[in-house]
Order: C-alpha cells, then sequence, then structure tokens
C-alpha cells in the first residue's frame, strides 16, 4: 500500500497531470492529498532507514534555511520558505528513502521515471512540431523571437530544468539495458535516442555539456585515463561544432561577464553575512539576476553554515555511492557464487547509475541556480535507500563510511569551492 501512494504521489509531482492545461483542472490538493497518504502509511512503517548520514544533513540544511530568512528579520518568509523546503524537499525525501526498500520497488521507480522522461519528450516534439507551438498536454512553447525551446508544466517549465532532468533520466536506461532481456534492449536504446532528441529540444548548452560529461566519464571507467584523453583531442572539434550551435546556457544571461557579475555578488553577500547567508530567496533581493551556480546560490543565502551541510549531503551521497559501486560492503573472500554477492552486484550497478546522474546535475547545475530543485531530493532519495538495502544485505559488514571522513571531506569540498569561485571572479573581472 505504501509503495503503491509513493507511485501516485511521483505520478503527481513530475508528471502533474491535473496541471495539463487540457483538462483544465485548475488548483488541486492532489499533490497534497497523495503526500499526506504516504506520511501516514510511514508514521506506521517499522523501518524507516533514518539512521544515514543524509537524514541528519536534511534536518540541518532546513534548519539552516529556517535561520537564514529569521536572522534577516523576516518570521513569516521564514515559515513559508522552511514549509516549503519540507514539503517539497525534505518530506519526499525521507519517503523515498524508506519506501524503496527493496531493488524491486527501486527498479519499477526507475522504469516509471523513465517513461515519464519519454512523456514529456513527446509533448515537446509536438510543440515544435505545431503551428502554434502547443504540446498535446495544451502548453506553449518557450519562444523568445526565433529562438524557441521546449518545456513542460510545474517546476519543468523552465527548459533548463527538463534538461537536467532529461539527461539525468539516461544513466538509467543504461542500467535498464543490463538488466533487460534482449528483445527489450532496441526499444530501450530508442528511449535513449528520444532523451537525446529531447535535450536538443531544451537547447540548454548546460545540459548538453552535461551529457558530453557523463559520456567522458563512462569512456573513463571503461578505458582508462590514456585513452580518454586521446579520443577528447579527436573528438574535440566535433563537441565545439555541436556545443557553437546550442544557445547560452542561461536565457536571461546573454554573457558570461554576465554570470561572473552575479557570483561576485553571491561572494559579496557571503562577506556580509557569512554565517546565515542573506536567507532563501534572498539573493534576487541583492542582485538583479539569479546566481546562475548551485553552489554559489548555496553560501550566498545561507552562508557557511547552510553551505557545507548542503555540499556535505551532495558529498556524503557520492561517497556512499562510490563504496557502494566498488563493493566495498562485501566482507573479503565471500564466495561469488552466494545469493547475496548476486544481489550486491546488483546494488553496485544501481548505485554507479546514480553516480552518473548525479555527474549530471553537478556539471549543468555549475550554471543554474538549482539548490533547492524538487527532483534533486527525489534523486537523493531514491539513492539514499540503497545503503538501507546495503545494510539489510550485509548486517555483519561494518558501516562503510565514518562520520568524521564525511565531515572532513565535506569541509575540505566547502572551502575549496568558495576559494575556486573566488579565483573564477578574479580571473573573469
Amino acid at each position: 500500500m505504501a509503495f503503491f501512494c509513493i507511485i501516485i504521489y511521483t505520478v503527481a509531482l513530475l508528471l502533474r497531470p491535473h496541471e495539463w492545461p487540457i483538462f483544465g483542472l485548475g488548483e488541486t490538493a492532489v499533490i497534497k492529498v497523495s503526500l499526506a497518504i504516504c506520511i501516514m502509511l510511514f508514521v506506521i512503517l517499522k523501518n524507516k532507514n533514518l539512521n544515514i548520514p543524509q537524514v541528519k544533513l536534511m534536518a540541518l540544511l532546513t534548519l539552516a534555511i529556517l535561520l537564514s530568512v529569521l536572522l534577516g528579520g523576516w518570521l513569516g518568509g521564514a515559515m513559508a520558505q522552511t514549509e516549503s523546503f519540507l514539503r517539497t524537499a525534505v518530506i519526499p525525501f525521507i519517503l523515498l528513502n524508506a519506501f524503496l526498500d527493496t531493488r524491486k520497488k527501486q527498479y519499477f521507480m526507475l522504469i516509471l521515471i523513465v517513461m515519464i522522461s519519454i512523456i514529456m519528450v513527446s509533448n515537446g516534439h509536438q510543440q515544435v512540431s505545431s503551428e502554434a507551438g502547443l504540446g498535446w498536454i495544451g502548453n506553449r512553447v518557450y519562444q523568445n523571437g526565433s529562438l524557441i525551446r521546449i518545456n513542460f508544466v510545474g517546476f519543468f517549465n523552465d527548459p533548463n530544468d527538463l534538461g537536467m532532468f532529461l539527461v539525468m533520466t539516461i544513466p538509467i536506461v543504461f542500467l535498464l539495458m543490463q538488466k533487460v532481456n534482449p528483445v527489450f534492449k532496441a526499444p530501450l536504446m530508442a528511449c535513449v535516442l528520444a532523451l537525446l532528441y529531447g535535450i536538443y529540444l531544451t537547447n540548454s548548452r548546460g545540459t548538453l555539456l552535461a551529457t558530453m560529461s557523463i559520456i567522458a566519464f563512462w569512456f573513463y571507467r571503461r578505458y582508462g585515463m590514456n585513452a580518454s584523453i586521446w579520443v577528447g583531442i579527436v573528438t574535440l572539434p566535433i563537441m565545439l561544432f555541436v556545443f557553437s550551435n546550442f544557445r547560452q546556457i542561461e536565457f536571461e544571461d546573454e554573457s558570461s561577464q554576465g554570470r561572473i557579475n552575479a557570483w561576485y555578488a553571491g561572494y559579496e553577500m557571503l562577506l556580509r553575512n557569512p554565517i546565515f547567508g542573506v536567507g532563501k530567496g534572498g539573493f534576487i533581493d541583492n542582485h538583479e539576476r539569479t546566481a546562475h551556480n548551485s553552489f554559489v546560490l548555496s553560501f550566498a543565502e545561507l552562508g557557511l553554515f547552510g553551505c557545507l551541510v548542503w555540499t556535505g549531503l551532495m558529498v556524503s551521497t557520492l561517497v556512499i555511492l562510490t563504496r557502494i559501486s566498488n563493493k566495498s560492503f562485501v566482507p573479503d573472500n565471500f564466495p561469488e557464487n552466494d545469493k547475496r554477492y548476486i544481489a550486491a552486484k546488483d546494488e553496485s550497478l544501481i548505485a554507479t547509475m546514480f553516480l552518473y546522474s548525479f555527474l549530471a546535475f553537478g556539471v549543468s547545475s555549475f550554471f543554474l541556480s538549482r539548490t533547492y530543485v524538487p527532483f534533486l531530493y527525489f534523486f537523493l532519495g531514491m539513492s539514499s535507500a540503497g545503503l538501507g538495502r546495503v545494510r539489510t544485505l550485509f548486517p555483519e559488514t561494518s558501516d562503510i563510511y565514518t562520520h568524521k571522513e564525511l565531515f572532513i571531506l565535506s569541509g575540505a569540498t566547502t572551502v575549496a569551492g568558495i576559494f575556486a569561485v573566488y579565483m573564477l571572479i578574479k580571473i573573469g573581472l
């Protein structure tokens, strides 16, 4: 029952059929109602998988958001921003982390995401094919003069968000291709081509760069550094040609200088409010444009405290996924014909897939302000569920991380990131 409800919630959250213009339903409570039912079922769930670093970090991130706005003297804004983040990020994260307690459920959710992505691409194709620029769900294509970019509804109304979601879905399809009967591989390859077509129609350089990055990462893991360098050199002219045919990364920003100016503004906000920042949603109140970088947005709006927590959430997830991908939780000399070892290999594939998806997010979010975007925490919730399954699979194995290790890595990454932004600003300005 709980898993069925999370499926309903997922469709309502990502596909949002209640917002399709062709239905004309207007405002409905379908997302809130399905979420409320999931919460009630979560309360009676026996194994909630809460003893993981990401849950603690999500709680701290919520606190950082609350304090960042509250200390700015706006109690109502603090409550509104906190409630919004709890509803769109924290609660979905906790539910997915708990409900995806078997690999069968995990795969079902991944298949659902692929299906939703293909529906989005199909609607985008109709948008660019229709003289009126309308998709078959009734939404209008984004158009600015001769520039046409596909979009969807909800938080996918922005073509950049749609493109980011599509590129994060590509690794899922390749994972499924390793698990299905050979007869289904051709349809899945068609799904990859459809997703690439959709990415092209979003016309986002950041998304294109993310696509190139996951291809390069796969080639590096498969053939090593030397081969990757040579292939990169040979294919560089082709990549530059393709890249030059895409528009600017952000449609609000016509130059790299505009992004550098935004980063400089974010750095100044950090200097003025070093601990808790200017408050979630406050960047645009202090600068004419958004940050154009998710990391910059985190330290500008949430200060060092919030930036450390947000970075720690990403770093902890990547470290744990890497350890699962490498099967670090499997005891030494464990028999490879054992059922648990076979299950461990499957968990390793799933973790590797999420590493590719988060690489895609990391690259594209470097050019976009997507610190709080809901589907990021949706993916984080799905990926963190793997640690719970691994612990159930090998309860005799000690944890594959230490809190001290994660804290040191998170702190070092935060400091290095802020220094890197400072250097980019100095070079750019």
